[in-house]
């Protein structure tokens, strides 16, 4: 089974027109789904102008699917009332996603699922990185004319924090009969400085409207499609490195990171003015900071350390009962801070800071204004190049491992 995302960080890009003609282009290599995972504006069932809806059946607990020119087709739109709004909250939109996922009728069968998904980089996107990746054969970026260049690379850096391969750009409405359309231009050089190998234009299609309403959303040229097709029908997927060394993780890891922790704080102790960063930074007297290890995917905790800021720090050999920050890191995030970089796909060292591994979510801060004072804490601690690369390069045949 191979996944394939459309995505895009804003909407209006085109994406689910996109996703629609690509799952047609893939159902002719074998048995497709087409998933619309967008549950604030689902419309593939619009799109598709589909009078039938999904069958539930709640004896098996499936959701049976509707099928369109040979493809299974699944969309929220397709169980509720088409002018369904919905109105969730990050954790609702979790659960509700997992529980989808899981009841999809013979989902794990198909050969191919091409998945809409929802226009930014939120919690549903995470979750199908996390839900299908080792099957994740790549995401295809679809942008508007109008803003395509940063949107490119908005999208660029969600692909790299979800860890995702880029199997092409497409730039939608580039064109009408011949002619530039919304200040569109070729982004192909740009696209490639990406690093992205594919760049694409489809046609601003005037017919499109009409077709919408004859249930056939499909473009006239479909050589787009069928060139993505064949990418995925090549594309490697599989078990990834850190699943692969997850059980190497749990069995040694600890005792491996615990040496790097108390260098580092050894160098705090000798190269910094902790008094000096808690005034500036405002931090608590005698603030006590735990930092927690969890494996890749948050779900375990693998060990936790407790440090109390006097004049130095200080480690505690017992949890305290009060803690005032809370850094909770992964084997592979630690490696991304203290190296400064991160692998993508094709193992290439690309530039990271703690303030990325934030936003990725690979980093998380607990405590009163603790996201601004943690990084200003990572920035003062690791200003000194020299002493830091003297860290690194004593350690990096462990971290590179994790990056």
């Amino acid at each position: 089974m191979k996944v394939v995302l459309s995505v895009a960080t804003k909407g209006g890009t085109g994406k689910s027109i996109v996703a629609i003609n690509l799952a047609k282009a893939l159902s002719k290599k074998g048995k497709t789904a087409l998933v619309d995972t967008d549950f604030e504006s689902s419309n593939i069932g619009i799109l598709l102008n589909l009078s039938e809806n999904s069958k539930i059946d709640y004896e098996a607990k499936v959701i049976k699917p509707v099928v369109w020119n040979d493809i299974n087709v699944f969309s929220l739109s397709l169980i509720t009332y088409r002018d369904q709004a919905t109105y969730l909250i990050g954790t609702d939109i979790q659960y509700l996603l997992k529980d989808y996922l899981e009841s999809l009728e013979n989902l794990s069968n198909m050969d191919y699922i091409v998945i809409d998904t929802p226009g930014g980089a939120g919690d549903v996107l995470k979750m199908i990185a996390s839900n299908f990746k080792d099957q994740i054969a790549g995401a295809v970026i679809v942008l508007h004319p109008v803003t395509a260049e940063v949107d490119l690379s908005r999208t660029v850096k969600v692909m790299e924090y979800a860890e995702i391969p880029i199997l092409g750009v497409i730039q939608n409405f580039a064109y009408l009969d011949g002619n530039r359309m919304y200040g569109s231009r070729d982004l192909s050089e740009y696209v490639k400085q990406k690093g992205i190998e594919n760049y694409y234009e489809l046609p601003l299609d005037p017919m499109m409207p009409q077709k919408i309403m004859e249930s056939n959303p499909l473009f006239n040229d479909m050589s787009v499609f069928e060139a993505i097709a064949e990418q995925v029908e090549r594309a490697k997927t599989g078990t990834s490195i850190m699943s692969r060394i997850k059980k190497s993780v749990k069995e040694g890891l600890i005792e491996s990171l615990l040496p790097i922790l108390v260098e580092l704080v050894r160098y705090v102790n000798s190269e910094v003015d902790i008094e000096a960063i808690k005034q500036q930074y405002g931090f608590v007297e005698h603030a006590v900071f735990k930092v927690v290890l969890m494996d890749y995917d948050f779900k375990e905790e693998l060990g936790e350390v407790y440090l109390r800021a006097k004049d130095k720090l200080y480690f505690l050999k017992e949890p305290p009962e009060v803690v005032h920050y809370e850094l909770i890191v992964t084997p592979q995030s630690l490696a991304w801070v203290i190296l400064g970089y991160k692998k993508n796909d094709k193992g290439v060292r690309v530039p990271i800071s703690i303030t990325d591994a934030v936003f990725m979510g690979k980093v998380k801060v607990r405590g009163y204004g603790s996201l601004i004072k943690i990084i200003q804490l990572y920035q003062s601690v690791f200003a000194n190049a020299e002493v830091m690369e003297r860290i690194r390069s004593k350690y990096s045949s462990l971290l590179d491992v994790f990056a």
